[in-house]
C-alpha cells in the first residue's frame, strides 16, 4: 500500500503522484496522456486565459503563504499540488537526529478558474502606481 502512494506519473508539468495527476485531469488542466490541456477560460478582462495559468498563480500564491521551510525541508510541485488538493500537507525530516514534521495548510482549490481569478485579485496593487517625468 506504501509504495502505491509513491507511484510518478510523468507529465508535461513533471513528475507528480497519481492523486495529483488525476485530480488536474479532472478540473481539466492535464489532458489523458499528461499533457497540459489548452483550455482556455474567460479572464477578468474578458480576454482568454488558459487554465494552466490559473492553476500556476495558485501556486505560487501557495509558495508565498505556506510557513517559513525549515532546513532540509524542499517543497516540489508535487507537493504545492497535494496542498491545493488535499488543503494539508505534513512532510517528515529529519534534523540533528531528531525527527519533525513540517505541516502546512491552504483552503482546498475545487475550482481552479474561480480560486485563481480570487488569488489573482488578491495580489493586485492596492493603489495605481504613479511616476512623474522625472522618474524615467
Amino acid at each position: 500500500m506504501e509504495e502505491e502512494k509513491n507511484i510518478l506519473v510523468n507529465t508535461d508539468m513533471g513528475l507528480i503522484s497519481r492523486d495529483n495527476a488525476n485530480w488536474l485531469y479532472s478540473v481539466g488542466v492535464l489532458t489523458y496522456n499528461g499533457f497540459i490541456n489548452g483550455k482556455s477560460v474567460e479572464g477578468i478582462s474578458e480576454k482568454r486565459v488558459l487554465l494552466y495559468s490559473y492553476l500556476r498563480i495558485i501556486l505560487d500564491d501557495i509558495k508565498n503563504s505556506v510557513p517559513t521551510l525549515p532546513n532540509k525541508v524542499y517543497l516540489s510541485l508535487d507537493d504545492l499540488l497535494t496542498l491545493a488538493r488535499a488543503g494539508v500537507l505534513e512532510k517528515k525530516y529529519e534534523d540533528e537526529g531528531m525527527e519533525y514534521v513540517y505541516k502546512a495548510t491552504y483552503p482546498m482549490v475545487f475550482d481552479i478558474e474561480r480560486d485563481g481569478k480570487r488569488v489573482f485579485v488578491a495580489n493586485l496593487p492596492k493603489k495605481k502606481a504613479s511616476f512623474s517625468e522625472e522618474d524615467l
